[in-house]
């Protein structure tokens, strides 16, 4: 049998210092990649060109992982097979004023509309092992012989992988640390964690891991209100990442790193001039709350009606849905 990284599921080489999975010898644990991220902080990507194709039986349960950060993603869900489970990740980096039962209500109420086929949502918070008792309890009460984790990088698939097996894959905020399905059987159920589904147009394609770590929220969300009176509010992200222009009250959520300053719409048309940025103008007249998803780094709650400009480089994830959480 092929040995794997402990860390990522990577099966181990050492033959290419330059592709996945190297080790000077093997009888070491973590591949290079893992090593070097664990003991210096340091990243090497590699192109992962290949996506791995599998093949569910009709028993199978999918459980789809969604950190709460990229909620938007339950826009894109497609459930195809006959058993499904939600579980939306990172609910303990909301303030403690969030109403759970809000979540669930609205999370509900777009999977009906979306007519998906979920037989149970979950709100978890893997890391603080927040619910994952509840899971456990409910797939070994429900006699899956097989599971699966699917979801975006960075959704924390891993996290909850280990805790269901008692494992110690490696868990970072690097988008893509799993490089392989990782399956072990556990208590009856044998379990599969799959390589995450990148989506572009997130963080990692415009700053270095060591340069987005921080503002990748992973503590508790303290959120900053911008209210206008009259006019407009400009808003400037991280200092040329993102521009928005708003007429309505907003309130952004978003790590405490993320750097976020006032300015004129004025001055941040001129910021995002040229060709390579783009302009994007959603327009509501309806008295209803809305969020705006910018990449996988913040979440703007905006007061309706209003007219908000979001101004960012082209290919950069933005997104509009109705209110999740307040």
């Amino acid at each position: 049998m092929k040995k794997k990284c402990a860390g990522c599921g990577i099966v181990l080489q050492t033959n290419f210092m330059e592709k996945e999975g190297y080790v000077s010898n093997l009888e070491k644990d973590y591949c290079l990649a893992c090593y070097k991220l664990m003991h210096y902080g340091k990243d090497i990507n590699y192109d992962q060109t290949s996506l791995l194709e599998l093949v569910f039986r009709d028993t199978d349960l999918l459980v789809y992982v969604i950190n709460i950060m990229n909620i938007d993603y339950l826009l894109k869900i497609e459930t195809k097979e006959k058993y499904n489970l939600l579980i939306i990740n990172f609910i303990d980096i909301l303030p403690a004023s969030t109403s759970l039962e809000n979540i669930l209500s609205n999370v509900n109420l777009l999977i009906k509309r979306r007519h998906l086929n979920f037989l149970k949502v979950f709100l978890v918070s893997a890391g603080k092992n927040y619910m994952v008792d509840e899971l456990k309890d409910y797939l070994k009460a429900r006699n899956f012989e097989r599971v699966y984790f699917l979801g975006l990088v960075n959704s924390g698939k891993t996290t909850i992988f280990n805790l269901l097996t008692n494992s110690n894959y490696l868990e970072n905020p690097k988008r893509g640390m799993t490089r392989n399905l990782i399956v072990k059987d556990y208590e009856y159920i044998t379990y599969f964690d799959t390589i995450g589904i990148k989506e572009s147009g997130y963080i990692d394609e415009v700053f270095e891991f060591n340069e987005y770590k921080d503002i990748i929220p992973r503590n508790q969300i303290k959120p900053t209100v911008f209210q206008v009176k009259t006019g407009n509010k400009g808003i400037l992200f991280q200092d040329g990442l993102i521009g928005i222009v708003t007429n309505s009250n907003t309130v952004i959520y978003a790590s405490s790193y993320l750097k976020l300053n006032s300015r004129s719409s004025e001055n941040l048309e001129k910021i995002f001039e040229g060709e390579e940025y783009k302009k994007i103008e959603f327009v509501k007249k309806e008295r209803k709350k809305y969020q705006i998803t910018l990449l996988d780094i913040a979440i703007m709650i905006v007061d309706g009606p209003f007219i908000v400009s979001v101004m960012c480089k082209k290919g950069l994830h933005v997104s509009l849905m109705e209110e999740i959480f307040r």
